[in-house]
C-alpha cells in the first residue's frame, strides 16, 4: 500500500495577511514559528524533486467572514515554507508546486485549517 495523499486538520487558523503586514518583523516571526510548531507532526520526509498539489483549507465559524484572496494567500504564506522546511515539497515555485486555497463557511465546523498534500 502506497501512501497517496497526507491529510492534516490543524486548530490553528490562517490570518488575514493585514494582521502582520503593517506590523513589527516579529509579528510574522512568530505567526510563521507557530505553523512550523505545527507542522512538525507530519511524519513522512520525502526530498523528491517531483511536483506536488498542495490544498489549503481554511474553515470558518459562524459570525467571521471571509478574507478578501490576496490577504487569505499571504496568510498562508507560511504552510507552503513549513512544507519545503519539513521536505514536503521541495520550492514554493509554480515549478514544483500547484497551491490550491479555499475558505469554507459552516457553522458546523470549528475554526481551523486543513493542510492536504498529494504525493502521487
Amino acid at each position: 500500500m502506497t501512501l497517496s495523499l497526507i491529510k492534516k486538520y490543524f486548530p490553528l487558523d490562517v490570518l488575514s495577511g493585514n494582521k502582520f503586514t503593517y506590523r513589527t518583523r516579529f509579528t510574522y516571526v512568530n505567526y510563521r514559528n507557530k505553523w512550523y510548531r505545527e507542522l512538525l507532526v507530519l511524519s513522512l520526509r520525502s526530498r523528491k524533486r517531483v511536483k506536488r498539489r498542495v490544498e489549503i483549507v481554511r474553515y470558518i465559524p459562524k459570525g467571521c467572514r471571509e478574507y478578501d484572496l490576496g490577504n487569505f494567500i499571504q496568510g498562508c504564506k507560511p504552510i507552503p515554507d513549513g512544507l519545503i522546511k519539513r521536505g514536503y515539497i521541495w520550492d514554493d515555485s509554480p515549478k514544483w508546486v500547484d497551491i490550491s486555497y479555499k475558505q469554507i463557511k459552516d457553522p458546523k465546523i470549528k475554526n481551523g485549517t486543513t493542510v492536504t498534500v498529494h504525493l502521487d
